[in-house]
């Protein structure tokens, strides 16, 4: 489940950046998220 809504944050971010056309959304939301996930997966 933990996977799941950090997959969604990821996706949130990536659109978010695309569609405003800012990249610093997606290093604010997106990198966070990646590194929960990366956390997540190697624990």
């Amino acid at each position: 489940m933990t996977y799941f809504f950090l997959s969604c944050v990821i996706v949130a971010a990536v659109y978010g950046a695309i569609s405003a056309k800012n990249k610093g959304i997606l290093i604010k939301q997106g990198a966070p998220a990646v590194l929960a996930l990366v956390a997540n997966l190697l624990a």
